[in-house]
């Protein structure tokens, strides 16, 4: 007899004459005894089974030792149920230790499934190549939904209970989890598991288009990127900011709080009149103390975050004007992307200028519950139209976590990575430190240390930010530093890192251009030394730890598809001795395609070189 155990197939043991005599006489009807005492009596033995697997189970066992075990014991402890119950337990029982997943394992496992939704403990959907499917699996009851979810939480020490009944939690893939109980959930317990997404390596980028790879008698971005990892220059990946995408002053922001202030108080307020102009002519402050609610796409949670930078731009002649259904208004460049939920399932980020009545945006739930346990709902768009821009200025957060509420009543709205597949070109041999605010990259290396942030608490209490984390991983012994995005400070460690014995280090940065990107890093620089530093020497510091600097764009064409590409790779020669500025030889640049050049005005044009996006 075979059991089909998800991916893998197990022989069990043959059936004792007693056995198939037993099976002959029940076969699949349910015991006289009753349904409620069948069940019953199957709860118990599965409680009988795990105590057995759990003292069992010697220390250090691998997977695939845990599995067997507990296929063994399984099978022993069910000889007394009818067959199709016996291997559907068993199967159950095999799935959820090492971390599995039971019933839903299958699903963890199959590529095509994106994401799995328990509704309650007899209805379970799973979104398949993009469409959503209801399944046949069925937990016995809610307890069993629960306890599923108590395993998950259990190994990152948090617990799911009356007293705490909503939960976010991350699988040991990535995948994030977001569970919430009755009575919260009038249903049974619901589940909602967003799987990590394949990442795209760097031969699919180059196959799309993205990274050039010098067909077209261009210069040969792949081969130079190819030949730099390994090589272990130190590259840093600039892409686009927001610039554009901003709102007008008079726009509510939702703090950390859940008061509500216009956004040009608070720019305003945190600039203190201080502003750092960059290279696209707009103005910018980092901050540092200024929390505001961000919603997580993934869980539809709402949470404080905190801002990194305050933005202000010169107004456009015409802001986009959106109305809701339920009354809520948001004033914003046309450029500016709000979460608009797809038909067939998940979310897209797009302009407001491409929102149309009808469709379903991302709004803030609040009610009167506390903000840490906040979500976030859905309101269709009732009107969508141009107005006059009445301010000089409009404004912009950047926030952790890219998403703030904004608007009357608040709405969604949002501020990449080539940075995750120029990692997939560093030797397996190296020692990688990997450090993120929320854990994004996907490594294949196996030599590999993952670092994450840690937000405060409700009481202020407890955070662990970028820069913690970077002066802790130069005492690990890492061959490279990968830092997912420097925002603040932690700039000055990183380019340490890279001038004192370990090159090859990679970041992200959010600018526009290269000179953006230049320009910002001295900012942070400049922020994060004590005392008076002299602009040379914040300059010298830059340009001796940088050596390559790759500027990436997307760009929505106007079939609507949306496209990615590197625009520019620049190399750092230095800095001049005439000047005392960058020394910069770009070693390539990519105009916009001409499909994306005549579908845009001329006014619109500057919004989209150099990176700034669509």
């Amino acid at each position: 007899m075979t059991l089909n155990l998800g991916a893998r197939r197990w022989i069990a043991p043959q059936l004792t004459p007693q056995e198939n005599e037993q099976e002959a006489k029940t076969g699949e009807s349910v015991p006289k005894a009753g349904k409620n005492h069948a069940e019953e009596r199957e709860r118990e033995i599965i409680r009988r089974i795990r105590q057995k697997i759990a003292e069992q189970t010697p220390e250090g066992a691998s997977r695939e030792e845990q599995e067997a075990l507990a296929q063994e014991i399984a099978w022993q402890e069910t000889a007394e149920l009818p067959k199709a119950r016996r291997e559907a337990i068993v199967r159950e029982i095999v799935q959820s230790v090492g971390g599995g997943l039971g019933p839903l394992q299958p699903f963890v496992d199959d590529p095509a499934v994106t994401e799995i939704m328990v509704n309650a403990p007899d209805q379970v959907y799973i979104e398949r190549n993009g469409e959503m499917v209801l399944t046949n699996v069925r937990f016995r009851s809610d307890e069993d939904v629960q306890g599923l979810v108590e395993r998950i939480v259990g190994e990152i020490g948090r617990r799911f209970d009356l007293s705490n009944p909503m939960v976010d939690a991350r699988l040991r893939d990535g995948s994030r989890v977001n569970a919430i109980r009755p009575p919260l959930a009038l249903k049974g317990t619901a589940v909602t598991i967003r799987k990590f997404p394949r990442a795209f390596t760097f031969d699919d980028l180059v196959r799309s288009g993205a990274i050039p790879d010098g067909k077209d008698g261009g210069f040969d971005v792949a081969a130079a990127l190819r030949w730099a990892v390994p090589n272990r220059l130190n590259i840093v990946v600039s892409g686009g900011t927001g610039s554009g995408k901003c709102l007008d002053g008079n726009m509510p922001v939702v703090l950390a709080s859940g008061e509500q202030a216009p956004i040009r108080e608070l720019v305003e307020r945190e600039a203190r009149g201080v502003w750092v102009e960059d290279a696209d002519g707009w103005c910018y402050r980092l901050v540092d103390g200024l929390h505001v609610l961000a919603w997580d796409e993934a869980t539809g949670t709402v949470t404080p975050k905190k801002v990194t930078a305050v933005w202000r731009g010169p107004a456009p002649k015409e802001l986009i004007r959106i109305a809701t259904a339920q009354g809520r208004e948001i004033v914003v460049t046309g450029v500016h992307p709000l979460a608009v939920a797809e038909r067939g399932g998940g979310i897209e980020w797009r302009a407001a200028a491409l929102v149309v009545p009808g469709d379903l945006i991302a709004v803030g739930a609040l009610g009167n519950g506390p903000v840490e346990s906040a979500m976030a709902t859905w309101d269709v768009v009732r009107e969508v139209r141009w107005i006059p821009a009445q301010e000089r200025y409009v404004y912009d957060l950047s926030v952790e976590g890219h998403t703030f509420l904004a608007g009357q009543e608040p709405v969604v709205v949002h501020n990449t990575t080539l940075l995750n597949a120029l990692t997939g070109l560093i030797p397996h041999h190296e020692r990688l430190v990997i450090i993120e605010d929320a854990a994004e990259l996907q490594p294949q290396q196996p030599h590999v240390v993952r670092l994450e942030t840690r937000p405060p608490t409700v009481e202020g209490k407890g955070e662990v930010r970028i820069r913690q984390l970077l002066v802790n991983a130069l005492r690990m012994r890492p061959d490279r530093i990968i830092v997912g995005e420097v925002r603040s400070d932690e700039v000055v460690d990183m380019l340490q890192a890279m001038n004192t014995g370990h090159p090859g280090s990679m970041t992200t940065v959010h600018a526009n251009s290269t000179r953006d990107c230049l320009t910002r890093l001295e900012t942070m620089v400049l922020m994060g030394s004590s005392g008076e530093v002299p602009l040379r020497a914040v300059r010298q510091q830059i340009a001796s730890a940088i050596h390559l600097i790759v500027q990436i764009a997307r760009t929505r064409l106007p079939d609507g598809t949306v496209r990615r590409w590197v625009t520019e790779l620049s190399a750092m020669r230095g800095l001049d001795p005439a000047t005392d500025d960058y020394n910069i030889e770009v070693l390539y640049r990519r105009d916009l395609p001409r499909e994306v050049e005549e579908g845009i005005p001329a006014w619109a044009r500057p919004w989209f070189e150099g990176g700034a996006t669509l």
